[in-house]
Formats: C-alpha cells, structure tokens, sequence
C-alpha cells in the first residue's frame, strides 16, 4: 500500500535538527521494509492556525510503500516526538507508483497554468449602461402607485 506522510516541524529547529529527524524517520521506514518512493525537500509555511503558539512550521512530505500492519508502528513512533507539531499518515487509494507520478505531474502543471492564466472578458457579455432614475422621478412614481 502506498501512504503519503506528511510531518509539521517545530519552526524553532534549524535544517540539520530535522535532517537527522528526517534520517531517523527514514531508517525506521527501512526498518520496517518499507520503501520510500519520493521525499519533498523541507518548506516553510505560515500556518492557518497557531499550533502550540508557533504560527509557522517545516513540512516535510513522504510517498512510501509499505506493509499496513507496520504503518501502525511508524505511526507510534512519530507520536512519541516532541519537536513535530502535527503529523498526517494518509493511504493513497492508487496501488501503483507510475500512475501516482503522472497524477502529481499533472497537479503541478495545472497549478503552474493557473498562475499564468490571465481572464479577460468580453463586451458582448456586458450589460449595457442604465441610465440613472432621478430622485424626484422616483418619488413621484411612488405616489402614483400609492394613490
């Protein structure tokens, strides 16, 4: 089963603390024979909300492959540590690795295409300027209906 782990590191820690972290997670994944498919490099983020007063985290992203029954070990392990703010451990429902690639590919180059497009709009589908009721006007149409 193939299994996206996605950890939030404590903002105080510097790259070398979460890349011996980093190491450690890896090895455990090893440990356990699982495979680690792909592992994004650490970002920086502002956090939607303040978690344990940090409003800022270091996201680090696993693809592995692993047995079920030792993802449940992974996961205790991971718990136990004090520096990551929060962690996700999601099952990814595709069973083979290259049709997940191309998937990703393809989310990337449509967030690449959305930056770049530009809307622009029609005349045709504009209405067409109305032209302004006077005040005065109003008020004597109200007394019309009124009577």
């Amino acid at each position: 089963m193939i299994y996206k782990i996605t950890i939030i590191f404590n903002p105080k820690l510097d790259n070398n603390e979460i890349n011996q972290i980093k190491d450690q997670i890896n090895s455990l994944i090893e440990e356990h024979k699982g495979e680690i498919k792909s592992v994004s490099q650490i970002q920086r983020r502002k956090l939607a909300y303040s978690i344990k007063r940090q409003d800022y985290g270091n996201y680090l992203h696993w693809y592995i492959e692993i047995n079920p029954d030792k993802i449940k070990l992974i996961d205790q392990n991971i718990r136990q540590r004090k520096e990551i703010l929060r962690y996700l451990i999601a099952l990814i429902e595709i069973k083979n690795w290259a049709e997940l690639q191309n998937i990703l590919k393809k989310s990337t180059n449509l967030k690449a295409r959305r930056n770049r497009k530009t809307i622009s709009f029609s005349h045709s589908n504009r209405r067409p300027p109305s032209s302004k009721v006077k005040l005065d006007d109003l008020d004597k149409k109200l007394d019309e209906i009124l009577k």
